[in-house]
């Protein structure tokens, strides 16, 4: 009778692929690789970007950002306060904020865009906006974008 020679080609294989199974990492260690590379990967493509609005001046300032979609009123920021804000970055984000300091300096600044180049965004606001930008070391002093045809008739909150 001859021998199998079917069974022994199967063999090698199947030691082989014992091994190969016995080295190979547990599926939760392949998971947490996983993870990791997604988080590292999303990270570096759609970074989480914080900007921060800060009131350096002695006065309030009122201001309206379109980082909270909820909030569509102006809000008080009082002396020495600040607010901020975190999102994740998709593709060319806009965010703006709207500065009243006084009947002759109010208007829109561009808080957050791609050329902003910042991922931690400070803002100090005092007579005007100013940013800085840590790859330059530096404040920038930012333009204020008054709205066309829009009459004010504010009346402060009072303080309680």
């Amino acid at each position: 009778m001859a021998p199998n020679t079917n069974a022994n080609t199967k063999h090698p294989f199947l030691v082989t692929a014992l091994i190969l199974l016995m080295l190979t990492p547990s599926h939760a260690a392949t998971l947490s690789l996983w993870n990791r590379w997604k988080a590292r990967v999303a990270g570096n493509l759609f970074p989480k970007v914080e900007v921060t609005l800060y009131n350096e001046s002695d006065d309030k300032v009122l201001y309206m950002c379109s980082f909270d979609e909820n909030q569509r009123s102006l809000q008080v920021l009082g002396a020495g306060q600040q607010n901020s804000w975190n999102f994740t970055q998709f593709a060319f984000p806009l965010h703006w904020c709207y500065l009243y300091v006084n009947e002759e300096r109010h208007g829109f600044f561009w808080a957050y865009g791609v050329r902003s180049r910042c991922i931690k965004c400070f803002w100090k606001v005092g007579k005007f906006p100013f940013l800085y930008r840590s790859d330059r070391n530096r404040w920038e002093r930012q333009q204020l974008f008054p709205p066309q045809n829009l009459k004010f008739n504010l009346t402060w909150p009072r303080d309680n």
